[in-house]
């Protein structure tokens, strides 16, 4: 029958009712066991009997009536009704086949056998339970355990970011350093530089930048106000192709030294990390400023041009 429960051969729930019962009887109530056991098996009847009828609308014998007629108890009133009744009506004969199953049921249950007071000569060793905080249905996890999920989260986040194109990216490609020329810097006279910057020179002279960018770094730190080291310091970490230490070096130059070079050294730089917008900014200085550059400037600027219309 679609929307009814199925039979209810459940005797747990007797056998739950049974136990106090016995225990009742024993000490000293005046109902006996069996008085009891029918009263319960009454009651869980009429309460399975009502929760099947209320599924099924009106229209139905009184539960009291059904459970009566289910337990056997004699005709009664209304027993002709239900007999009447119960071949039109599913409900009805499901909620006797449900009667029926609760009185199999305490009729075959036992009370078992209280052994609490048998005494006996091995102490009962009861192990404990350990204490388990209690939990909500809805736990949120302790930020100790969760920042595995936070860090994944923020990698995911970040690369999309970076994916879509954000302000915080600049573009790269690897054909814009290919266009900054990294041929080794001029060295100013040797008089004019540090006592410390002339193994550097003979570095550059030999075309190796990148053991003549870093001597040059170590005097600069011990000389950071010198401005023709950091200068050529700047010169060659371009020329060995390391855009960063290139900015690092020149940068703090930046509106304090009159001429191109400045800018022209930092436009380079910002090619070499793949930067065109910072990179045409200094070029076009170079143009205002610097009438001996401005020709290298303007090629570059249309080289860089080219390259960001090819990416487009």
């Amino acid at each position: 029958m679609a929307g009814a429960p199925g039979p209810a051969e459940d005797p747990q729930e007797v056998r739950s009712r049974g136990v106090g019962v016995v225990r009742e009887v024993q000490a000293g109530k005046e109902e006996s066991a069996d008085a009891r056991k029918d009263r319960c098996v009454r009651t869980t009847a009429r309460q399975r009997v009502q929760a099947i009828l209320a599924l099924e609308g009106v229209g139905h014998p009184p539960a009291d009536q059904l459970v009566a007629h289910g337990l056997r108890q004699g005709p009664g009133r209304g027993s002709s009704e239900i007999d009447s009744h119960l071949p039109l009506c599913a409900a009805c004969t499901e909620a006797l086949r449900t009667i029926g199953s609760l009185q199999r049921a305490a009729k075959n249950w036992a009370p078992e056998e209280d052994v609490s007071d048998i005494p006996t000569d091995r102490p009962v060793r009861r192990r404990k339970r350990r204490s388990r905080p209690a939990t909500g249905k809805h736990s949120w996890p302790s930020p100790w355990t969760a920042w595995p999920l936070f860090v994944v989260l923020g990698a995911f986040l970040w690369l999309g970011w970076t994916q879509r194109g954000g302000e915080l990216s600049l573009r790269v490609d690897d054909r814009l350093p290919r266009l900054v020329d990294r041929t080794p810097p001029l060295a100013p006279p040797a008089s004019s530089l540090p006592a410390g910057a002339k193994d550097a020179i003979r570095d550059l002279k030999r075309g190796d930048c990148h053991s003549a960018s870093a001597r040059l770094r170590t005097t600069r730190r011990k000389r950071p106000e010198h401005v023709a080291l950091r200068l050529l310091e700047g010169a060659a970490f371009v020329c060995a192709g390391n855009g960063a230490e290139a900015l690092d070096a020149v940068r703090p130059l930046e509106g304090q030294v009159a001429g191109g070079e400045v800018p022209w050294t930092l436009a380079r730089a910002h090619l070499l990390l793949g930067q065109p917008e910072p990179a045409r900014r200094h070029l076009a200085q170079v143009l205002r400023v610097d009438p001996a550059l401005s020709g290298r400037a303007r090629a570059l600027l249309i080289r860089v041009a080219e390259v960001e219309s090819g990416l487009q």
